[in-house]
């Protein structure tokens, strides 16, 4: 008889628990995934580097566009641009490295800032959507 390590009775779990998102939680998950994009150019893997949001292959070479999140949100416009591939990822590699340090330094908070009020913005005009709709 086979025997499975599976439960027959659904798996319930509770409400996920909200956690807040502060200037410093964008700020270090953005920095996170940078160095997981530096990582994977380190070990010169084109798999992993194009599976980053981050990065993408274009006609002649590739587009950077630094950002947050699955949808990779734009913050700046300075973070990114194009990239000739007969220059590797050596210049890629540099401006990452420049723009995580200047992240870290705080230099581009206004931008976070920004972007924490848009979360916010929205957030307001769910919950106007949702009370209106109640409402009717």
């Amino acid at each position: 008889m086979l025997k499975l390590n599976a439960s027959k009775t659904p798996i319930v779990r509770g409400k996920k628990v909200y956690e807040r998102v502060t200037l410093e939680t964008l700020k270090s998950k953005t920095v996170a995934k940078i160095d997981n994009l530096l990582v994977s150019i380190d070990t010169n893997d084109i798999n992993e580097i194009l599976k980053s949001n981050m990065i993408s292959k274009t006609r002649n070479g590739y587009k950077l566009k630094v950002g947050y999140g699955n949808k990779n949100e734009v913050l700046n416009e300075d973070f990114g641009g194009y990239y000739d591939s007969r220059d590797g990822f050596a210049p890629v590699k540099d401006d990452l490295t420049a723009i995580a340090n200047a992240i870290t330094s705080g230099e581009f908070d206004s931008s976070f800032e920004s972007l924490l009020n848009s979360y916010r913005e929205r957030a307001e005009k769910g919950k106007e959507a949702r009370r209106l709709t109640l409402v009717a």
